[in-house]
């Protein structure tokens, strides 16, 4: 286990991460990664390429099909 600081950059902050963790969880400075917090330790998960995939699929989808989708939604709000 290594001991980093966290930096300050800009108005946000980042954890520097050693090279050979990066190298362990098979990431790339570019990679994106899941942080989540849970029982008060930071958590990083490395990104499947499925979820990236199908998430960017959904993204697509609710742009092309925004108004057919508020349509939608406006319909079940009247039953």
């Amino acid at each position: 286990m290594a001991t980093k600081t966290i930096k300050k950059i800009g108005n946000g902050a980042f954890l520097p991460l050693p090279a050979a963790t990066l190298q362990e969880l098979n990431l790339r400075v570019g990679d994106e990664v899941n942080v989540m917090t849970d029982n008060g330790r930071l958590v990083v998960r490395a990104m499947n390429d499925d979820y990236v995939k199908t998430r960017n699929a959904a993204t697509r989808m609710v742009k092309r099909y925004r108004r057919t989708l508020f349509m939608l939604g406006r319909e079940g709000d009247a039953e």
